[in-house]
């Protein structure tokens, strides 16, 4: 278990390509957890040489599972449209992605708890009590996109709730079953579900 995102920290990367999805990426910073004395890479911040900054999970946070793998691949899709709106100065696209942010992510959260559910995760409670945890999270989201177009103030504000959102949901709570799914797919036993990231 990673324990609890206390606070993203900044760190210096060389620039670089990283993979084909970061193609002319010129890297500015990290987002990691705090693990005791150990710095995990979570989920690359970068900026295009266009200067367009792009979100990227690291691939060994992936889930291993297609679903939901696939609902997290499509909130980083929505969290760069939505910040490529703000870096091309079109507030009111940015607006109205936001809402789109935001049903989709109640609609993953639906699918996780429902598969999660149907596998009879013993956390899953806890899980769903997180997820509620999240919806002030994702009523600032939806004030701040009302403000984006009269407020620039509110961009950078929207910009990092996006990204402590991702953060939150992808890393905190999603990887505590990553163990449990694995274990399911292989049919072996498992005590509480829990997991941490791959070492």
């Amino acid at each position: 278990n990673t324990g609890p995102v206390s606070k993203a920290r900044s760190i210096p990367l060389p620039t670089g390509s990283f993979g084909p999805a970061w193609t002319r990426v010129v890297f500015s910073s990290i987002l990691i957890p705090k693990t005791g004395a150990e710095a995990v890479p979570v989920a690359r911040v970068g900026k295009l040489q266009g200067g367009d900054e792009m979100v990227q999970i690291s691939p060994s946070f992936k889930i291993e599972s297609e679903t939901i793998d696939e609902d997290h691949r499509h909130l980083v899709e929505i969290i760069n449209e939505i910040t490529k709106a703000i870096d091309d100065g079109q507030p009111q696209e940015c607006a109205r992605l936001v809402p789109d942010f935001v049903a989709f992510s109640k609609q993953h959260f639906d699918r996780e708890e429902a598969l999660l559910a149907g596998l009879s995760y013993p956390l899953l409670e806890k899980h769903r009590r997180h997820h509620i945890s999240l919806d002030d999270k994702l009523q600032t989201m939806l004030n701040l996109a009302a403000r984006v177009v009269d407020h620039p103030p509110a961009r950078d504000s929207l910009r990092k709730e996006l990204v402590f959102f991702l953060l939150d949901d992808v890393i905190n709570e999603d990887l505590n079953f990553k163990k449990f799914l694995a274990e399911v797919e292989t049919g072996a036993p498992n005590d509480t579900g829990a997991s941490g990231p791959d070492k």
